[in-house]
């Protein structure tokens, strides 16, 4: 599935396109405001990229469980240009397919945009198929990074991502908001580095 994504200055959009402004898609396709203007002073932001449609869904809820203060994310959809300064994120379950789908969107990178970081997000509690982890390997030098979410189980047993994150009156936090700390905590210091390599 080839989609096309363009890099664009803040400003007026030409007819027929879309306006940088535009609120990206939040979880169950709600408008999220906050998603298209950052404050000043917050920290880095990041275009999650579905690259089949069988993806989208992982990464709508990916896009909840990171944005924030600290770290930005939100969906780019199919044919929006990727604002200035956010770094494309390819989101795909640990599958062959949507694996597969990762790397016909790769194939067709247009070179003028940021390589982009590889999400690769458990979608069972046992190992990745042996085919889906080969394909991972041969795509490691064709992008920035990849990083991966393991499996969250709370996720089948709530209505807001976000619940997962929440602890227990009294408890130290989940573990699936240990994880997802630790997947913002890496892409934001792949983000780090991009932006002083860049410098």
């Amino acid at each position: 599935m080839a989609l096309a994504f363009r890099q664009v200055e803040a400003g007026p959009a030409q007819e027929g396109e879309p306006r940088q402004d535009e609120a990206a898609t939040g979880h169950q396709g709600a408008a999220r405001p906050e998603d298209a203007f950052r404050p000043p002073g917050a920290g880095p932001a990041v275009a999650l990229l579905a690259p089949h449609r069988s993806c989208a869904h992982t990464a709508h809820v990916v896009a909840r469980l990171l944005d924030g203060p600290e770290l930005g994310a939100h969906v780019l959809e199919a044919g929006q240009a990727l604002p200035r300064g956010e770094r494309p994120v390819i989101v795909a379950p640990s599958t062959a397919h949507d694996i597969g789908a990762a790397a016909r969107m790769l194939g067709s990178w247009q070179l003028h945009l940021p390589l982009p970081v590889l999400l690769v997000a458990a979608d069972a509690p046992v190992p990745m198929p042996r085919i889906a982890a080969h394909r991972i390997r041969t795509l490691e030098k064709r992008v920035r990074a990849v990083v991966h979410l393991p499996y969250l189980p709370r996720l089948r047993e709530v209505d807001d991502p976000l619940e997962c994150l929440t602890p227990a009156r009294g408890t130290r936090a989940p573990r699936a908001a240990r994880r997802v700390a630790r997947l913002r905590a890496d892409l934001l210091r792949i983000l780090t580095e991009t932006t002083e390599a860049t410098r």
